[in-house]
């Protein structure tokens, strides 16, 4: 018998090749009903696989359940953000105050009384990490608020479009500019003009793709052309931009340990 992770993974796996077999599946019937659009832009230099692929992918997918679990997300974030803060506050003003140290107590009305001793350290002065703690607690919070911030401006930006039918338009841009050998169509210096031809084969595409995962949306040239604009050309620029250069390892040299005169090691 398996342990509990094992049996999780199996089934992890089990799943996925289920899902694997499905995506297979739609890829042969959308290639059965579409073989004459897909030929078209196979001819315009956009890989016939790929763009099968991401069809079905797109066809599949229910982006309102993502959508979903990320405002949950969006909403866990907060709340926890916000909930650390009152209690760092909180926390702060007890962990500071001589009144929560017991100590006090017994010099004000125990056996210490009148025995003009010092007066108690607080949680605090008595132990630095106690600070270290609600200081932790703090930046915490605030970096909560911020992740939850991120999801709020990529669901405002994004949570209006299926991020699988930017990606498939961002993708065939990319194949557009390039020869089928992968050297980029653009000439040096040529400027790159962020826009998507091929769009009525692509919106007739798209349609037939969800009509026959069992889906009804019908998409249009003008949509894809505005779905481009808003998202897919932010899509493009991401990927337009260079990679930043890995910072160089330092190396640092350990000089050897001097040795003692040769007659002391025979």
């Amino acid at each position: 018998m398996g342990t509990p992770s094992s049996r999780f993974e199996d089934e992890i796996d089990k799943d996925y090749q289920e899902w694997q077999k499905k995506i297979k599946n739609l890829e042969k019937k959308i290639l059965k009903k579409c073989e004459r659009d897909l030929q078209r832009l196979a001819a315009a230099g956009i890989d016939r696989e790929t763009l099968l692929r991401l069809l079905a992918l797109a066809a599949v997918s229910d982006a309102s359940w993502e959508l979903a679990q990320m405002r949950r997300s969006q909403a866990a974030l907060k709340s926890l953000s916000e909930r650390l803060r009152t209690m760092a506050h909180d926390t702060e003003s007890v962990v500071n105050s001589p009144l929560s140290v017991l100590r006090f107590w017994h010099n004000l009305t125990g056996a210490g009384m009148g025995r003009g001793l010092e007066g108690p350290k607080t949680l605090s002065e008595a132990d630095p990490g106690v600070s270290f703690i609600v200081t932790g607690m703090t930046a915490l919070a605030e970096k909560l608020k911020r992740e939850s911030e991120n999801f709020g401006l990529y669901l405002r930006r994004f949570g209006q479009a299926d991020t699988r039918v930017v990606l498939l338009l961002a993708r065939c841009w990319m194949f557009r500019i390039k020869a089928p050998d992968g050297a980029c169509l653009l000439k040096k210096g040529q400027r790159v003009r962020l826009s998507m031809d091929c769009l009525d084969e692509l919106a007739n595409l798209l349609t037939d793709a969800f009509e026959v995962a069992g889906k009804t949306k019908v998409f249009s040239a003008d949509g894809l052309r505005m779905t481009f604009k808003r998202h897919a050309r932010r899509v493009i620029l991401q990927w337009l931009k260079p990679d930043p250069q890995p910072a160089k390892a330092e190396i640092v040299v350990t000089p050897l340990p001097k040795l003692p005169p040769i007659h002391m090691l025979r």
